[in-house]
């Protein structure tokens, strides 16, 4: 009867439309796993990134208190070689004024030397 071709055509159609869930249901339960997958890749790559930002950080900060470190040291040595020029200068004004002071006490010992030897002729006469 028709009716029971129209059932039979029904069944088979429900039968084909269920295949088509259960495929789409495995369809689904793949594409889940492979987001969870994704996610867990993401998880560990958003991980690796922020070590990474954190040594970027911490060479930064390391690499300014270096270029501080050196101009702190640059100008300690600027200071140094200025003071030790300074002290260059000291020590050759204390030479002079020492050369200075043999010169008269030469002169003084020429003029005490002349002044002993004008005492003995005087004396002696």
């Amino acid at each position: 009867s028709l009716l029971e071709e129209e059932v039979k055509r029904l069944q088979s159609e429900v039968r084909r439309q269920e295949g088509d869930v259960e495929r789409a249901k495995g369809a689904v339960s793949t594409l889940d796993g492979e987001r969870d997958s994704m996610l867990g890749l993401l998880d560990e790559k958003t991980e690796a990134v922020r070590v990474l930002e954190d040594k970027v950080s911490d060479l930064t900060k390391r690499h300014q208190q270096a270029l501080s470190d050196t101009a702190a040291g640059q100008q300690q040595s600027e200071m140094l070689r200025q003071a030790l020029e300074e002290r260059e200068g000291q020590v050759a004004a204390l030479k002079r004024h020492v050369a200075q002071l043999s010169d008269e006490t030469k002169q003084m010992e020429l003029i005490s030397h002349a002044k002993t030897e004008e005492a003995r002729v005087l004396t002696a006469d």
